[in-house]
Order: C-alpha cells, then sequence, then structure tokens
C-alpha cells in the first residue's frame, strides 16, 4: 500500500451514508460547471460545489475529532534470553532459549539483574561481540537464511516446522553465581536485612486434576477455575490467540488433563478431558520441561500436532510453554493462531510470567483448600465435645455425628462407621448413610475384605474398586465399578474401636482429605474412650452427684441382694417409682426440672426409714425400695410422701411453683427376679402418669 494508498483509505474512515448527499451535490455542482454554457449556471453549480465542499469538510472534520486513534504500544520491556540456533536434518529450523528455565521456573524469584553488556554501556565501555551473539543477531535480523549446526534430535511431525523451542536442561540460577559487588562484600551479615521465610504448602494435585470435579463443590477450586480463564482472556485479547488452553501434566499416569479452554473455534475441540501422553507438541513440551514454537503447521498434521482439535481448523502458528511449580513441570499454557509467524521470543516471555503467575494460583488455591478442611475437621470437633457433655449421650449419637462430618469434610457419596458389638459378639455397621448401604447392624466381614486391616491393625486402607480383596466390608454389599473405597481407624493410642468408611466417586481421593479423615478418627475414637470410661465410672460409683442417692447400677445390686433376703427370711418387699408430673414450662428449662428433681429426692429421703433404699433410675425418675413393708403400709408411706411433695411449693428463678409426682407400686413375689419386679413398678408407674398425681398399686 502506497502513501496515496494509505491516505484515501484514512479519509474514507470518516465517511458517513449521509454524506452521500454532499458528494451528488459537489457532482451536479462540477457538471454544470464544465459542461452547461450559460454563466448564471455555471456560477450557481461553482457556488454548490464550494458550498457541499465546504460541509463535507466540517463534517468529516469534527468526526476525526472525536475519534481516538489507538494502536498497539510498543513493548516497554523486553524479554532477554540466551538463544541458539539450530537445524535439523529435516530443514526444520530452531530457535533454543537456553535459560528460559532459570526465569521462569521459579515462582518467588527477585528480578533479573541487568545484562553485563547493558551495564558496560553505560559506563561507557565497548564490549566485543561472541560467536554465540554473531549467531543471535543473524537470527534476529535474517531467520531464513540462518545456517547452523544440526541438532541431534529431530521433530516427528510431517509437513510441520517447529522454530523455537526452550530446553530446561539447566536448573542453576545465574545469580547464584553472581559476584558480590562491593557493598554486598563490606556490609556485615548482621547488618543485611533478611530473607523472607517462603513457607511451600505441600500440594496435592489429585483435585486440580480430577477429570470429574464439580466446580460448585468447592469455592477455591471455582475461584481458580475462574481467575485461570481470566489470564487467558488476557492473552487472547494482547496477542493473535485463536485459542488458549491449559493442561495439567501427571507424570505419575502419563497423562495430561485439561483444565480450561477458550477458542473461537469451539465446535472442532474435542470433549474429552484427558489425554494420554504421545508424539503431539503439548506432550513433548510437558515431557522435556522445554517451551516450543511451531510455525506453517501443514493442514494434514495438525490434528496429530495439536490433540485439543478433532477436525483441522487452519491453524498456522503455536505457542506452549511448561508451567512450573517448585521446579517440576505441573501443566503446559498454550496458544495457536491461524497467521503465519505470529509468535516469538516476546510470546514466550509473556506465557512464561503467566505461567509463574498460574505456579502461584495453585500455591493460594491448596493453602485455601487446607484452611477450609482444617475449619471443618475443627468444627466436627467441637461437635463431638458438645455431643459429649450431653447426659444422654450415646456411643450411636457419636456413630452417626461421625458419619456427618465425613461426609461434610470429604466429598463422598457413601459413609458408614463400623463398631464391635459385645451383645453379638461381632463387628457390625451401627452408623451409615448413602444410597444402596447396607442397614444398620449388618456383620462386617473380616475373611478377605478391604476393611479388616482397619479393624484388626489399626491402619488406612485406600483403594480404587477394592477388586484385589473382593469385598470392601460386607457380603451384601453393593458392588462399585467406579470411585474409591477408604478406611481410617477410630483409635487411640492403646486402643482401636472400629473404622470409619468412605465411598467416593470424585477420582482419587486426596492426601488431604485422608489426612482430615484420620484426624476425625482420632478424635472419634478418644470420645468414644471417654464415655466409654464414663459409663464405667457411673456403674461402678454408687451414688448419684445430683441427688446424693444410688445411681441406677446400684439401685439394682442393692434390689437384688434386698429381694434374696426377703426370700430367705420371708418379709415383704415392695418397689415404688415415681415420676415429675409433666408441664411444659419444666420441659423447656432442663436445669429447673434438675433442681426440683434435686429437692424432691431430698424430701423422700427425709419421710422413709434410714435402711429404706432410694436411687436415681433417670433423669426424671427416682426408685425407693420398701424393705420389710406389705403393700398396703408401702401404699400409705408412698400416699404420704405424694401429699408432702404436692403440698410444698417451691421457688425457682424468683417464682413459686407446684408440683406434683405419679407413682407405682409392685409387690415382690416369690418367682419374680429384679427385672421382673421394676418391670411391675414400670407399668403402675404408666397408669398413674395418665392420670396424674396418683398413687397406683400394680395388680
Amino acid at each position: 500500500m502506497n502513501a496515496r494508498q494509505s491516505t484515501a483509505f484514512q479519509w474514507t474512515r470518516y465517511l458517513t451514508p449521509t454524506d452521500a448527499v454532499y458528494i451528488v451535490s459537489i457532482a451536479v455542482g462540477l457538471f454544470a460547471l464544465v459542461f452547461l454554457e450559460e454563466v448564471p449556471i455555471r456560477l450557481i453549480g461553482a457556488c454548490v460545489v464550494l458550498l457541499s465542499g465546504v460541509f463535507l469538510l466540517l463534517n468529516i472534520q469534527s468526526r476525526k475529532r472525536e475519534k481516538v486513534a489507538w494502536s498497539r504500544p510498543n513493548v516497554s520491556q523486553s524479554v532477554e534470553l540466551t538463544k541458539r540456533v539450530r537445524t535439523d536434518p529435516n530443514g526444520t529450523t530452531r530457535i533454543v532459549f537456553d535459560d528460559f528455565a532459570e526465569t521462569f521456573s521459579g515462582e518467588h524469584q527477585q528480578e533479573r539483574r541487568s545484562e553485563p553488556i547493558a551495564e558496560n554501556t553505560r559506563n561507557g565501555h565497548n564490549t566485543t561481540s561472541s560467536p554465540q551473539d554473531k549467531l543471535t543477531t543473524e537470527a534476529r535480523s535474517d531467520r531464513p537464511a540462518v545456517h547452523a549446526v544440526s541438532d541431534e534430535r529431530g521433530d516427528d511431525f510431517s509437513s510441520v516446522r517447529v522454530k523455537r523451542r526452550v530446553p530446561a536442561s539447566r536448573s542453576v540460577v545465574a545469580e547464584q553465581n553472581a559476584p558480590a559487588t562491593s557493598d554486598e562484600r563490606n556490609t556485615p551479615d548482621s547488618e543485611r536485612p533478611a530473607m523472607p521465610r517462603v513457607r511451600h504448602v505441600a500440594l496435592s494435585l489429585a483435585t486440580l486434576m480430577d477429570d470429574s470435579f464439580e466446580d460448585d463443590l468447592a469455592e477455591p477450586r471455582r475461584e481458580f477455575t475462574h481467575i485461570l480463564k481470566g489470564i487467558m482472556h488476557i492473552l487472547r485479547s494482547t496477542m493473535s490467540a485463536r485459542t488458549a488452553t491449559f493442561f495439567w501434566y501427571n507424570a505419575d499416569r502419563s497423562e495430561l488433563v485439561l483444565e480450561a479452554s477458550i477458542s473461537d473455534v469451539a465446535d472442532s475441540l474435542r470433549t474429552q478431558r484427558k489425554y494420554p501422553l504421545g508424539e503431539d507438541i503439548i506432550s513433548v513440551i510437558a515431557r522435556d520441561g522445554q517451551a516450543q514454537i511451531v510455525c506453517d503447521i501443514q493442514q494434514s498434521a495438525e490434528c496429530d500436532l495439536l490433540p485439543y482439535y478433532f477436525q483441522a481448523t487452519g491453524t498456522r502458528s503455536f505457542a506452549g510453554v511448561p508451567v512450573f511449580l517448585n521446579k517440576v513441570v505441573v501443566g503446559v499454557l498454550t496458544v495457536d493462531s491461524a497467521d503465519d509467524d505470529a509468535y516469538d521470543e516476546q510470546t514466550v516471555g509473556v506465557l512464561g510470567q503467566c505461567g509463574r503467575l498460574i505456579s502461584m494460583l495453585v500455591q493460594s488455591y491448596t493453602a485455601k483448600y487446607d484452611l477450609q478442611q482444617n475449619a471443618r475437621t475443627l468444627e466436627t470437633i467441637v461437635h463431638f465435645r458438645r455431643l459429649l457433655q450431653r447426659s444422654d449421650c450415646t456411643i450411636g449419637d457419636i456413630a452417626q455425628s461421625l458419619v456427618s462430618a465425613a461426609t461434610t469434610v470429604v466429598e463422598a457419596r457413601a459413609a458408614g462407621v463400623v463398631l464391635f458389638s459385645p451383645e453379638h459378639d461381632r463387628w457390625e455397621l451401627v452408623a451409615v448413610t448413602g444410597d444402596g448401604m447396607p442397614p444398620v447392624g449388618t456383620p462386617i466381614e473380616l475373611d478377605g475384605s478391604a476393611i479388616a486391616a482397619t479393624l484388626l491393625d489399626g491402619t488406612i486402607v485406600h483403594c480404587q474398586h477394592c477388586q484385589t480383596p473382593g469385598k470392601r466390608y460386607s457380603a451384601i454389599e453393593q458392588r462399585r465399578d467406579d470411585g474409591y473405597f477408604v478406611a481410617v481407624p477410630l483409635r487411640t493410642s492403646s486402643e482401636n474401636y472400629g473404622a470409619l468408611f468412605i465411598e467416593t466417586t470424585q477420582g482419587r481421593t486426596s492426601h488431604q482429605d485422608i489426612a482430615a479423615l484420620e484426624i476425625i478418627g482420632e478424635h472419634a475414637g478418644m470420645f468414644i474412650a471417654q464415655l466409654f470410661l464414663r459409663d464405667r465410672v457411673r456403674h461402678q460409683a454408687l451414688l448419684d452427684d445430683a441427688t446424693e442417692t444410688y445411681n441406677i447400677g446400684a439401685f439394682e445390686r442393692r434390689l437384688a441382694e434386698e429381694l434374696e433376703r426377703a426370700r430367705d427370711t420371708g418379709q415383704h418387699l415392695c418397689v415404688a417409682l415415681m415420676q415429675l408430673d409433666r408441664y411444659k414450662a419444666l420441659e423447656q428449662q432442663p436445669l429447673a426440672c434438675e433442681q426440683l428433681i434435686e429437692r424432691i429426692a431430698s424430701l423422700v429421703r427425709s419421710v422413709v426409714k434410714p435402711y429404706h433404699v432410694v436411687g436415681r433410675l433417670d433423669s426424671t425418675v427416682l426408685g425407693i425400695i420398701l424393705a420389710g413393708s406389705d403393700a398396703d403400709k408401702a401404699h400409705v408411706l408412698v400416699e404420704h410422701i405424694r401429699k408432702k411433695i404436692a403440698g410444698t411449693p417451691q421457688t425457682l428463678e424468683g417464682r413459686t411453683v407446684v408440683v406434683t409426682v405419679s407413682v407405682g407400686i409392685a409387690r415382690a413375689a416369690v418367682s419374680d427376679t429384679p427385672r421382673t419386679l421394676l418391670d411391675h413398678a414400670a407399668a403402675a408407674l404408666q397408669q398413674a402418669l395418665r392420670r396424674s398425681n396418683v398413687v397406683v398399686p400394680y395388680s
């Protein structure tokens, strides 16, 4: 395009359809001025041409002032990388960047120091160029005319010319070998500012690489994906990029996992996420840790070169760089374009900086994910402690809370708790959640099951499908063909009380998830041990702390003794069960109800004989063993107690209330046992509670 064409193009940019009126007027005026002979008409034509031209010029000038011309600014900071030019036997030309890994493999590096050449230039010294510099200059000035020593490694892609490849063969940063300046040599070590200590989070990229992970299940990962796509949008807005992709590199499984992609030809992208390592360009970048720029991509080799396309789209240029994390390749960031020679070393620098930003995002995601896991684990432990503070807490309550906590900490489709049952002398399920799970009480198979190692040895079991042991925990379990099975022990330092297991379909369970489950299992084991110890202490203790009466264990033992003595001596024996009548106001105030039970127990002890046994069988039930009393004497004594309680107002929290009790009495027969005698008294008590504030003998 010459200067005249460029000027015409600039003027036509500001024309609009409304300007056609002025252009037609100018054409008509010129026709009248040139071809007509009448002088007045020719003068009118000249005026029309002049006025139309002036108005058209004014409109164009006004539009030109309103528009802001924008052009892409020049790069203020260029990327200086050491380059070498190589030519393969098949004619492929490469420009290799030797120090890419030292520049972009670390996520916490300082700004690169100025080159010695630039420093010598500022000081006024001339430097001699080395043969390597001459080769670099030649490569910059005239790329097609470069002739260099052939590389021993050739590209396997037919009809593809690889322009640039960046190896990661060296891992020593140039700054480490740089000589110290005079200020640094003269400064004592004690006066130098201490470098900040960087704590590297122990990473587990399994959740990031998972092909079935749902974004709405984890807030940090959704934020990570959102920011990653934002970086890719920036790449497309700053360079000629038709498609931008980011792949995770899983070296253990030898595969690439597509994390995000943005493309103008989305209809040509494959729907799969996992790609096995092959001979494509992205696999080479991930495997060798080398950044590459490829040009002159032929249509026949496009799908072999770029695995994320299933049909040729006319891609002509490609650029990709590895993403490093702690000097290890964890991903590949790529862009491609339909233009020829769309990328250069500046593209490598921009992609390298974006790769460093992605590695920092991974660090941030992992730290935030760990914080969420720790917060959930702490909430579970606090819930266990509050549950244990309840007087009516049972092992079943802890097991059910443990199942709920496991499904909260880890995204699992099913979970269960296995404990030992002394009644059935076996391991069995005590709490389950999830579809298709066996019911509570299902026996656990120890022979050939995966959970046997957790129950018997206290080890953690983590297996995929658990096909090697044959079954996970039970013979009637539902077979699974996907997901993972994890079992952690519920143990203390000396005892193993059972196991917590989960089943997940979210791919491989991360180490953070297993560690969180192990912590929950350890705390649950300690709480179960405390519950066993509390029950044992209560059973072995004689008196209830609140009412200073016999507890249920001591009361049943004394009842058995008194029943045997009554058989031997022929004396009478009666048992009375007394319960506070229900009041809605008291049901909403458990502390007030506890105070009433204590005062009622004190009134009972003040009325009965010293050799009568008073015990607390429940939170609201008191029992009385009336040795030497027949049914009539027992009825008279209990009726006196009932009237005294009803006639004694109680003051609670500044209010005076009147409460009543209901009593059931049972007389011991020759064939009665302690259990049957208590059952008879409980049946009479239920009849008394229906009527309220009465004494009912068993008949």
